[in-house]
């Protein structure tokens, strides 16, 4: 409930856009983060919320047969190990295998990640998106760099500085996409393209709990146009 707050009192302040973007659908992100004042983007930005109104956003339009043909190869390998959840998400398909023990994961990820290979190469149009945990196939457009480049166009923000927080491998395509003015940051260890690191969510919240306070402070006539660009697991 803090957190939601949080994000409601920052999305409301003047000159402030917060957005959030996740592989997860429009639907569930929805339904964790009410608030209408919040930008949603769902499955890495193939969809949006803005005002309470969903849309697409990268999303075409003919991709019901491809992704058939992905889970008639699929659900079989997903089943095949307990814990492993075939997602589907209306403009990709995902396996998770987060709950899956480490010898079954031997054994099925890398029959899993071979017919994945092959699907690709006869689908060329579709991406494989590694998370944690989790394998994905969505269009090849959509990731969440072309999802900040396309809401900073449509919202009128491409001059405003954006921070840019993320945690996962699919958060790196945002944070390739930073442009100059932009601070992006990490969340945790690991490689990045970010240019900072914090290390755990609980400093995110502090992070996120100091910009606040001071933008807060500030007269109305200094708040002027900025961006926060959160990305959601």
């Amino acid at each position: 409930r803090e957190l939601l707050d949080l994000l409601d009192r920052l999305s409301r302040l003047p000159g402030l856009t917060v957005a959030v973007t996740s592989g997860r659908s429009l639907d569930e992100l929805s339904a964790w983060l009410s608030s209408e004042s919040l930008v949603l983007l769902g499955t890495h930005g193939a969809t949006w919320r803005r005002g309470g109104v969903p849309a697409p956003l990268l999303a075409e339009n003919g991709l019901e047969e491809t992704l058939a043909l992905f889970r008639e190869h699929l659900a079989p390998l997903a089943r095949t190990g307990p814990g492993m959840l075939l997602e589907e998400k209306g403009h990709s398909i995902a396996v998770h295998y987060r709950l899956v023990s480490e010898s079954i994961r031997q054994r099925v990820l890398p029959r899993l990640r071979d017919e994945i290979e092959n699907l690709l190469k006869e689908n060329p149009g579709f991406r494989l998106l590694e998370g944690r945990s989790v394998f994905e196939l969505v269009p090849a457009g959509i990731n969440k760099g072309t999802a900040l480049e396309k809401v900073r166009s449509l919202l009128h923000l491409d001059t405003a500085p954006a921070l840019i927080l993320g945690d996962d491998r699919t958060d790196e395509d945002a944070f390739r996409a930073a442009r100059p003015g932009d601070l992006s940051v990490h969340v945790g260890p690991g490689p990045t393209a970010a240019q900072a690191i914090v290390r755990s969510p609980a400093e995110v919240r502090e992070l996120l709990q100091l910009l606040c306070k001071t933008r807060e402070r500030l007269p109305e006539e200094r708040t002027g146009q900025a961006e926060i660009y959160s990305e959601a697991e």
